[in-house]
Order: structure tokens, then C-alpha cells, then sequence
């Protein structure tokens, strides 16, 4: 983020401090610290040497079930803490944006190194030790259910739904029209996928309660915690992305995707799923890949064709 940007912003991020800090202190430093396509994020310096982690979302969030960030982060985050994770405490959040016309966050600054960023100083025993502490974070994240699929929180864009089904359905529709003002489908395609949605969304496992899935935890979203020299799990940030989604997605996700090194596990078979339920459930959030990368295409100049094609061999797969 510009210069230029930071000082337009620093009248709106001395009013969202001051809620925290009350009249003792004004801004003196804010640093950029990530700013990317959902959220504006700060490290805010006061005068009295306070320290701050300001999030501030951005402004029409494509896809559009990603919006609600600041709002996801503040549930999650109060959902984690109670489960006993280590999360930042939430000092102040205005979630509705009338404030200061885009939702934001405070929550308290950590000085510590993400584990992404230290990964290549980290020693087998390091790993190994990671491995199962990330599994224990896990293993609370899935015991933290509750009877509705969808949004976090009441209100949400998505909304809160009584199957995974209905849900995927709602986030469907939110996507299409997303993937069709950014010109990613042709006709042809549209119809496929429009097809496909509805045939999973009648075909989603129905035998599933709901579990928090913070949708983004490998490394780069969790703070290292040094203590006696060695390097553990420390705090868990970001649920910007979570959502209640059905309770074996997390953890798939997590050691499919997450960088973790953890050993596989077939959730098909332990949790009595049928490869086309899987298939099904997953199939959504695959549209949200590909309207995310769709969005970022115009900022990148990059083709999302790749992303595409690997969505519509999923879509026709399924049928």
C-alpha cells in the first residue's frame, strides 16, 4: 500500500484507535503489514508506544462469499478462545462499516514471526514437534460444532442454513453472479455448472454436523512461540474465512493443503462417506477458487483458464 493511501487512511485509523486507547494517546506510526485483495491490515504505533493489529476490510470483496471478514474474524476468534486456542485478543471491532464506511478489527499486536516465514531454520524435531501441537489445535477446532452450516455469525452474506446442501445452494448463487461479471464462463460452461451445483447440492453428506473450519491454517497463519529454544505452535490468526462447514472439511483441508507434513487420513472411510458425497460437498467451494482467482486475474494480468478447467473436469466428473 502507497504512502499516499496510508496518510488518506490515518484520520479513520486514529478515530478506530482512540476507541481503545480513549484520548490518551494519537497515532504515531502506521505500517503496512499485508494488505491484499479482502483486507487492509496495520501495525498502529500510539504516541504513548502502544501497539495495535488494525483490520480493515476491503471494499466489494469478490467472491462475494468471502465478505463479512471483519465480522467472521470476531466470531471465530471468540469461538477459538473459549475452546481453549491461542488467538489475539479482539480489543475493538465495528463490523457494520458505518463507522468508518469499511468494517475493521483491533486486536492485539503479537511481536512474533509467522512459522511460514522461519520454515526453512526449522529442524526435524521442530517439525515433528509442529505436527503434533497443530494436531491438538485441530483436534478442539472439530469439537467446535454447532446445529447450522453457512456464516459464522447472523446476518452474514451467505447466511446460516439447516444442511450443508442448502448452503452450498446459497453460496452458489452468490458465486454465479460473481464468475458472470468477471466473464469467466461461456454459455455452454455456465449451463454445465449451474447443472452441476444443483446435483451436488441435492447430493451433499447429510450425516455430518456443522464444525468450525478456519479455512486458511497452514503456516503462514500461525505466530511461533519460542520458549527454552525450541519453536512451538504459538497464536493462531486470520478466521477471516471461517464458516461452518462439515466437520471433516478442517482437518482435510489442513493436512491436504496445509503444509503441516501430516499423514493422511481417508475421512471417507472413517466418517462414512461416499466418494460422491465428498465429491459434492467440495464442489462449491472449488466455484470460490475459481472466482477468486478470476478477481485476482485483473490485477495480475494472469489467464484463470487453468483454474477453470480444473472446476469444469470437477463439474462434469460429478454428472
Amino acid at each position: 500500500m502507497s504512502d499516499h493511501l496510508i496518510s488518506e487512511l490515518r484520520s479513520a485509523i486514529g478515530t478506530a484507535i482512540r476507541h481503545v486507547t480513549g484520548t490518551r494517546a494519537e497515532v504515531a506510526e502506521i505500517e503496512d503489514w499485508g494488505c491484499g485483495a479482502l483486507n487492509a491490515c496495520f501495525k498502529v504505533t500510539t504516541t504513548t508506544g502502544d501497539r495495535f493489529f488494525l483490520k480493515m476490510e476491503n471494499e466489494g470483496i469478490i467472491p462475494t462469499t468471502r465478505r463479512g471478514q471483519a465480522a467472521r474474524e470476531v466470531e471465530g476468534l471468540r469461538l477459538m478462545r473459549a475452546a481453549g486456542i491461542n488467538v489475539p485478543a479482539t480489543l475493538h471491532a465495528e463490523t457494520t462499516g458505518q463507522e468508518l464506511k469499511r468494517p475493521y478489527v483491533i486486536l492485539e499486536f503479537i511481536d512474533a514471526d509467522l512459522l511460514w516465514v522461519i520454515k526453512d531454520t526449522l529442524t526435524p524435531e521442530d517439525n515433528a514437534r509442529l505436527r503434533d501441537e497443530i494436531t491438538v489445535v485441530m483436534t478442539r477446532m472439530n469439537a467446535i460444532t454447532n446445529p447450522l452450516f453457512g456464516d459464522l455469525y447472523v446476518g452474514g452474506v451467505i447466511g446460516q442454513h439447516a444442511t450443508w446442501g442448502q448452503a452450498s445452494m446459497a453460496m452458489a448463487d452468490l458465486l454465479l453472479d460473481d464468475c458472470g461479471g468477471l466473464g469467466l464462463f461461456t454459455p455452454e460452461e455456465e449451463r454445465l455448472v449451474r447443472e452441476a451445483l444443483t446435483v451436488a447440492a441435492s447430493q451433499c453428506s447429510v450425516g455430518t454436523a456443522a464444525s468450525l473450519c478456519h479455512g486458511d491454517l497452514g503456516k503462514h497463519n500461525v505466530l511461533a512461540d519460542r520458549m527454552d529454544g525450541l519453536v512451538h505452535v504459538g497464536t493462531i490468526i486470520d478466521l477471516g474465512n471461517a464458516m461452518w462447514l462439515p466437520s471433516y472439511m478442517n482437518e482435510d483441508g489442513m493436512r491436504r493443503f496445509g503444509g503441516w507434513d501430516l499423514e493422511p487420513v481417508d475421512v471417507c472411510a472413517r466418517d462414512g462417506l461416499s466418494q460422491r458425497e465428498y465429491a459434492a460437498d467440495s464442489l462449491v467451494l472449488s466455484l470460490e477458487g475459481v472466482a477468486f482467482w478470476g478477481m485476482l486475474s485483473r490485477h495480475w494480468n494472469k489467464d484463470p483458464r487453468e483454474h477453470i478447467d480444473r472446476f469444469l473436469n470437477e463439474c462434469r466428473a460429478l454428472l
